[in-house]
């Protein structure tokens, strides 16, 4: 997340607990727990370590697609159902 939205490892912790959004997109409620900077540099290293983050990005990238092609569908479907009324 950090690279995605051009934040700091130090300052990602504050970013998730402040923004909405980063809790919507971690999957966390505002009550959880929040990693820390250190923990989260951690993490990021053991990913890279176990070139794991290759994996965990093209999950990622599936997911997107997915969505924006769930999105896609809807809009057509909304476009159709009005042309029917």
């Amino acid at each position: 997340m950090p690279h995605l939205y051009n934040v700091s490892d130090d300052d990602i912790d504050y970013q998730i607990r402040d923004r909405l959004s980063f809790c919507r997109f971690l999957g966390r409620d505002l009550e959880d727990k929040i990693p820390d900077a250190e923990t989260i540099w951690l993490f990021q290293e053991q990913l890279t370590r176990h070139e794991r983050h290759k994996t965990l990005f093209e999950h990622f990238d599936q997911q997107c697609e997915f969505e924006l092609n769930m999105s896609l569908v809807l809009w057509q479907m909304s476009k159709a159902a009005c042309i029917f009324e």
